[in-house]
């Protein structure tokens, strides 16, 4: 049997170093693992965070009449800082019809963002979902680690404009035609605010924080403001005359009433289906008819009415011998 060689000291001071070396190195490796397990768990979260005010915003788009960016802000000041703007507002109203107006803040300063319910008088806080009263002492959670917030309104006018989002996307089929802006305002208290308006606008948000960002765009839905296109109605007016004949003497005799009326057809697909019939009513001749001499013999050319005539009739509420509803039939 042969003896087995021993370690020397030097050969066990090495193996000392190695191993030593080795156990830092993998140290620094769990560190750097931990490290970055909680930068991806905070990334994580803040992506949840945002997502979740996100959600918020346009969850109360969906109720609201009105998303707007407004000249002042909650804290009456300029919503305007080196030219990008630090809030939206919502205008809604409660089941009881109190008006209820929401702002989401950004503080630079404090990197946050923040919903204040307020109302006419300037007072901020939480509403009262039925009355729409404000509790000032109460506040909403604050998304925080906002590094940018802006918005901007889009107007439909802008859909083959750079400044639009969806631009690329719906432009052509709106090849030659230009989509109108047509903003709906909104009385605020005794008088009608400038900035206060829905319609057919997109609000559109850039949020972002330091692990995440997400831009939104925000269309009420009570007052559809996308880019929905109908069909524009057309309006044919039709005059035209009857004659209703009174016999008496045994029907030896006889008395001619003429009357002229006039009629509103209203179509959406261009005539191809039946057109609707808005309203129907007596033109001349009310209440007894066009009697004796030559009125019995109508002539078109006598009267002068024309399409544009007729409607102003009935959208004014002058139409003799019937009550026509203001406004045209809706689109079926």
């Amino acid at each position: 049997m042969t003896g087995a060689r021993g370690f020397t000291l030097v050969e066990t001071a090495v193996a000392t170093v190695l191993a030593a070396t080795f156990g830092f190195a993998l140290l620094g490796v769990a560190r750097e693992l931990v490290s970055l397990s909680a930068t991806a768990a905070t990334a994580r979260d803040g992506s949840l965070t945002l997502e979740a005010q996100a959600d918020e915003m346009r969850g109360a788009a969906t109720t609201a009449f009105a998303v707007f960016v407004p000249e002042r802000d909650v804290m009456r000041a300029p919503n305007d800082r080196d030219g990008t703007t630090h809030e939206v507002d919502f205008y809604a109203r409660t089941s009881s019809g109190a008006s209820v107006r929401s702002a989401y803040y950004f503080d630079a300063t404090a990197h946050t963002l923040r919903r204040y319910d307020y109302d006419g008088a300037g007072k901020a806080g939480v509403a009262d979902r039925a009355t729409g009263a404000i509790d000032a002492g109460a506040t909403y959670p604050a998304l925080s680690g906002v590094t940018r917030f802006d918005a901007r309104t889009l107007q439909a006018s802008d859909l083959v404009g750079p400044r639009n989002a969806y631009a690329a996307a719906i432009a052509p089929p709106f090849a030659g035609a230009t989509p109108r802006a047509l903003p709906v305002g909104f009385v605020d208290g005794a008088v009608a605010r400038p900035d206060l308006y829905g319609g057919n606008t997109t609000v559109e948000i850039r949020v972002e924080t330091a692990h995440d960002a997400r831009t939104l765009h925000l269309a009420t839905t009570s007052m559809p403001s996308g880019f929905t296109v109908h069909a524009p109605a057309q309006i044919r007016a039709v005059v035209y005359r009857v004659d209703q004949t009174h016999r008496f003497w045994g029907g030896l005799a006889g008395k001619s009433h003429v009357f002229i009326k006039a009629r509103l057809d209203v179509s959406y697909d261009g005539w191809k289906t039946p057109a609707r019939t808005w309203c129907d009513f007596d033109l001349y001749g009310f209440p007894g008819g066009l009697t004796g001499g030559t009125a019995e013999d109508y002539h078109p050319e006598w009267f002068t009415e024309t399409t544009a005539g007729i409607v102003y009739d009935v959208t004014h509420g002058a139409t003799p011998g019937a009550t026509c509803p203001l406004t045209p039939p809706a689109r079926r």
